[in-house]
């Protein structure tokens, strides 16, 4: 539909022991996805507490290796991003993680629109006011006649 974002979310549960493809949407719908992924490796900073400072990711996407970060993205493609969002904190050594698979097939062409709105507020901005300096233009009354219909 013309006007709005064609945007899907799935999160997906990759494992460590199995190659995983099945994702959910937000609506709660499985969804097959054509690729195969598989947690590697699983790194957690915490703090002194034991809370989770950072965590990282080193998972396979159909026996490609990907680096998954929180807050920093794997670009699978044009319009789909991987984030990585959650893991198992039950066990000492993680047993899988939550990924997050968030496809943008208009991103780049929203972010044009924006780039060229943004050029064209400051071309505006850098020609300045277009004004002309010729006289009062015929749509203003001089005072005298605003007078003689409003009492002040």
């Amino acid at each position: 539909m013309v006007g709005s974002a064609e945007e899907q979310t799935l999160r997906i549960p990759v494992f460590r022991d199995r190659p995983n493809n099945e994702a959910v949407t937000e609506e709660g719908v499985t969804v097959l996805l054509p690729k195969q992924l598989q947690l590697n490796d699983f790194t957690v900073e915490q703090y002194p507490n034991g809370t989770p400072r950072h965590f990282f990711a080193e998972i396979s996407i159909d026996g490609k290796p990907a680096s998954l970060e929180v807050n920093h993205p794997y670009a699978a493609s044009w319009g789909e991003d991987y984030y990585l969002t959650s893991y198992d904190m039950q066990s000492g050594q993680p047993q899988y993680c939550v990924v997050q698979i968030v496809r943008e097939p208009l991103k780049y062409l929203m972010l044009a629109g924006i780039i060229m709105m943004l050029c064209g507020a400051c071309l505006l901005f850098l020609a300045g006011p277009n004004v002309q300096k010729n006289g009062p233009s015929e749509t203003s009354r001089p005072r005298e006649t605003y007078n003689k219909y409003v009492q002040v």
